[in-house]
């Protein structure tokens, strides 16, 4: 296409590993040694939506990193930041060059109170490609560094790169002096999903950080219907979590161990934007989440790509479950047929 320059997917995983990586550790240090100036919100609405320097900082790096690497060979991908969407509504439907959505510091509440469960999102797509097709490549970092990456090829699943390692080598002549070697942290698969099938085992995750976020959600009826029958005494109780977003639907894919419990259910009946949202349900669904809309309807590629076509314009409620079975209960009794009475 004219004035439109194609890359492999596999060169935008790289190039995306490398500056997310590179971002977190931005962050680490911003925290630990610049800590006022990162902390410092850029709007004095402090009830509004936080706005750090931290943010700003970290989107500004990776756009210019992404642009003057590899002698400018990522040059003509159009950037497209979280908060560059304060200027005014973007629509890419008519867009022919590739795209780069970033949300380099997603949870800057739980950064700015150091509670974890941030990270660093990034997804690569063509919006003049073929309707499902468009996403190349999503990647998303946590704030140990390791990074959850998946690419247009179905077939990859997703791909966990695990956080470098600083061995010590200590000297030959005086064992307590030495040197540190970096040496690459490899790789490993996604340790699986839970089997869980029903809500009243399940450990459920929404967005609740905020008051009508979470009395919208805690209202709903269907809660009334989520409760462990009599005598079902080997039965876990449902446990629920007012965290959500990408790092909840990576531990949802990822579970801590074979054996020990794992979040189930990542649920979001309000919609939330692109950037909070589409590089996990992509990473969920190419590791084999189910993934559906609130009337128990699959949310397919093409769904998630008109979201990001029209990246704060259009919102995403959604299911994301460990097991059809889940979601589709889940679906039925917090779907847009189950409003409060």
């Amino acid at each position: 296409m004219s004035g439109s320059r194609s890359f492999r997917s596999e060169e935008l995983c790289d190039i995306g590993i490398e500056i997310t990586r590179e971002g977190i550790r931005l962050l680490q240090k911003g925290y630990n040694v610049l800590r006022d100036r990162y902390l410092e919100h850029l709007t004095t609405d402090l009830t509004a939506k936080p706005s750090l320097t931290a943010d700003k900082d970290v989107e500004k790096e990776f756009e210019l990193k992404l642009k003057t690497r590899e002698h400018r060979r990522f040059e003509s991908i159009k950037f497209f930041g979280e908060e560059s969407f304060r200027r005014g509504k973007v629509d890419l439907t008519n867009e022919a060059n590739t795209c780069v959505l970033v949300d380099a510091l997603d949870g800057s509440d739980l950064y700015e109170r150091e509670l974890g469960n941030w990270c660093s999102a990034a997804i690569f797509f063509t919006p003049s490609n073929e309707a499902g097709k468009r996403i190349h490549a999503a990647i998303v970092g946590l704030p140990d560094e390791t990074i959850y990456v998946a690419d247009d090829i179905d077939s990859h699943g997703v791909k966990v790169y695990l956080p470098d390692q600083r061995i010590f080598s200590p000297d030959e002549d005086n064992p307590r002096r030495g040197s540190f070697e970096i040496r690459d942290g490899g790789q490993r698969t996604l340790r699986g999903m839970s089997s869980v099938t029903r809500l009243s085992d399940a450990s459920i995750c929404f967005y609740g950080q905020k008051i009508p976020n979470l009395t919208i959600t805690a209202n709903k009826a269907g809660w009334r219907t989520v409760r462990i029958k009599d005598g079902e005494k080997d039965k876990l109780v449902p446990r629920v979590y007012n965290l959500a977003g990408i790092p909840m639907i990576l531990k949802l894919i990822d579970k801590p161990s074979e054996t020990g419990s794992g979040i189930d259910l990542v649920m979001e009946l309000e919609g939330q934007h692109a950037h909070d949202v589409v590089p996990g349900a992509f990473l969920a669904k190419r590791a084999g989440a189910t993934v559906l809309d609130l009337e128990g309807k699959e949310i397919t590629y093409a769904r998630l790509e008109e979201v990001i076509l029209k990246p704060n314009i259009e919102k995403l409620t959604y299911i994301i479950a460990s097991t059809p079975q889940l979601a589709a209960e889940a679906a039925h009794t917090f779907g847009a047929q189950r409003s409060p009475p």
